[in-house]
């Protein structure tokens, strides 16, 4: 017996003159390491054992400590036997078992997941991709199983020290893409979009005319102005137990035929024109607006009210009021008028006003249900459906809009925003923000966001009212087992099982909407923000989702973003081109 000790690094190590690993083998069907009672001077006791048993040949074993503990316990009593011929006796004991990988499997409650966790083997085999599979198979799972993700779970165990374990998702179902609905398609160019894109007066130059916005868009009757494109039926999604989660199908969205429209006899999917006029987006369609052609605005010619668009080639003055249906273009100055819009406002010059008696208003007061443009804008209350473009100043208004606000040439060599109360639902871009010693510079970045905070915290109650249901349905069901069997039971377990089925689809279309709902805060975050091409002056105070910032000190070329839960100023790389807020169709 002494040879085994010398082959340890230290049998001193082990409190045991005479025992060493060779104590140790394995049974004849190599399933158990055996261990061999036989009489030792030294004490010994479970620790000493385990220690012997990792310097051995068997130490990938699964050794049972239990089973060293009663060992332990034979040698003591083998030592301290008097007689010598109980002394010489011989027993064997298992003291651990080779024992191959293992591998369960875990079905999430809405069964669109499966989790396999595997056991690194002791001295035994490794679990196999044909194993996992199996495994799935008994649990009813057939469907999106990922041999690659199977893979590469097994690589990661057989690195594993044995009896070790490790988790991972080897299958997922695929959730249900709802269909599209029916989507429209202008086919002729309105006057938004030619308000967007003035035309290049000098192309060597690259030098822009805001006021020349290109000939007028005019339609004829038989023009095709919109097209419509079928709805799209959607792409079912199933669970990994291969149950089918049907798809809803798009709509198809009836058409919106403006004035001035028709279907064409020949295509029920296009719309044309039946008139001369000027075109116009609304929602689902398009109409074409008679335009009336005015010279000036003043009180000679009187007040306007028309269902078209209006077409003015001089000045809209002082005092004067516009109730338009459709667009209005003014060739020069809005001077302390009101306008009303039902489609895009241009004036080609500028929006003047003056201060009121009353605190924050003003005399010039537009009303647009879509986009305005202006060269330049001073003391006018300006509340807008879409973006607000101006091309060189913005000096005491109040804006509001859903969309976003430029206040810049082409060249963002001029565009000065000073004095103002800005609301706008997605960005501001000026040149210059702000001025010396002024602190009346006000922009909220407001947008859907309050709604989204709103529907938010609905869901969130929502969400735990049908986790708690679930829960209790649960512990009714297992009440209900407890029953005898019959009908009562089974009449039981069947409303339950329906409202529990019911009650889980509710809650991952409510799951489902918290994730979108989460996805649109974070891209409105993403596009909030406040872009200044040249010099951001102290005092500007900015405000968006809530969260606020006050500019302590001058800025150079700049952006104000959100960022961490805070506001935050950032040098400006890149000037991007601001998002046009289109109506969607």
């Amino acid at each position: 017996m002494s040879d085994s000790v010398s082959s340890l690094s230290d049998a001193s190590l082990f409190g045991a003159g005479d025992l060493g690993p060779d104590f140790f083998y394995l049974s004849s069907d190599g399933q158990f390491v055996l261990l061999a009672i036989e009489p030792v001077e030294a004490h010994v006791d479970a620790k000493v054992l385990a220690a012997l048993l990792q310097h051995s040949n068997f130490r990938n074993y699964q050794v049972s400590d239990k089973a060293l503990q009663d060992a332990a316990k034979n040698f003591q009593e083998l030592k301290s036997q008097s007689s010598p011929d109980q002394a010489s006796s011989h027993s064997v004991m298992i003291v651990a078992r080779r024992q191959d990988g293992q591998v369960t499997v875990a079905l999430s409650k809405d069964a669109m997941t499966a989790t396999a966790t595997v056991t690194a083997p002791f001295a035994g085999k490794p679990v196999d991709v044909a194993q996992v599979r199996a495994s799935l198979h008994a649990a009813s799972i057939t469907h999106g199983i990922s041999t690659q993700a199977i893979s590469e779970l097994l690589v990661q165990v057989a690195a594993l020290p044995p009896g070790a374990q490790l988790s991972a998702v080897v299958a997922e179902g695929q959730l249900a893409v709802n269909g599209a609905d029916s989507r429209f398609e202008k086919l002729v160019e309105t006057l938004r979009e030619r308000i967007l894109r003035p035309q290049v007066q000098d192309a060597r130059q690259d030098r822009v005319d805001l006021r020349d916005l290109g000939v007028m868009v005019t339609v004829v009757p038989g023009d095709a102005v919109m097209c419509r494109y079928p709805p799209k039926p959607g792409i079912p999604g199933f669970k990994v137990t291969g149950e089918s989660l049907p798809a809803k199908p798009g709509v198809e969205v009836p058409w919106n035929i403006g004035a001035g429209t028709q279907l064409s006899a020949d295509n029920p999917e296009l719309l044309v024109a039946t008139q001369e006029g000027l075109p116009q987006e609304i929602e689902h369609g398009m109409q074409v607006d008679e335009v009336l052609n005015i010279q000036n605005v003043d009180a000679k010619f009187g007040h306007v009210t028309f269902s078209g668009s209006v077409m003015i080639s001089g000045n809209v003055c002082e005092g004067m009021r516009i109730k338009a249906g459709g667009s209005v273009t003014v060739a020069g100055l809005v001077e302390s008028a009101s306008i009303e819009v039902g489609g895009d406002l241009l004036v080609e010059k500028g929006i003047i006003g003056h201060p009121l008696h009353q605190p924050g208003r003003y005399s010039c007061n537009i009303r647009c249900t879509g986009a305005v443009s202006a060269r330049f804008a001073q003391y006018a209350d300006i509340c807008a459906g879409h973006d607000v473009t101006v091309g060189s100043q913005l000096l005491h208004c109040r804006i509001e809009t859903p969309g976003s606000l430029t206040i810049s040439d082409a060249s963002r060599s001029k565009g000065s925003l000073l004095g103002n109360d800005i609301v706008v639902g997605k960005q501001v871009l000026a040149v210059t923000l702000g001025g010396m010693a002024d602190t009346s510079t006000q922009i909220t970045i407001r947008g859907c966001y309050p709604e989204l905070l709103a529907r938010k915290k609905e869901l969130r109650g929502a969400i735990e009212t049908s986790e708690l249901t679930i829960k209790h349905l649960e512990d009714a069901e297992a009440k209900v087992h407890q029953l005898p069997i019959g009908e009562k039971r089974n009449l039981l377990s069947q409303k339950i099982a329906a409202t529990r089925t019911h009650l889980v689809e509710q809650l991952i279309e409510e799951q489902r909407e918290w994730d979108q709902v989460n996805a649109d805060r974070e891209a409105f975050l993403a596009q909030a923000r406040v872009l200044c091409a040249r010099h951001l002056y102290a005092g500007v105070k900015v405000e968006i989702a809530g969260f606020k910032l006050t500019s302590e000190r001058d800025y150079p070329t700049c952006q104000i973003i959100h960022q961490e839960g805070q506001l935050i100023v950032e040098p400006l790389l890149a000037i991007p081109e601001p998002a046009p807020s289109d109506k969607k169709t």
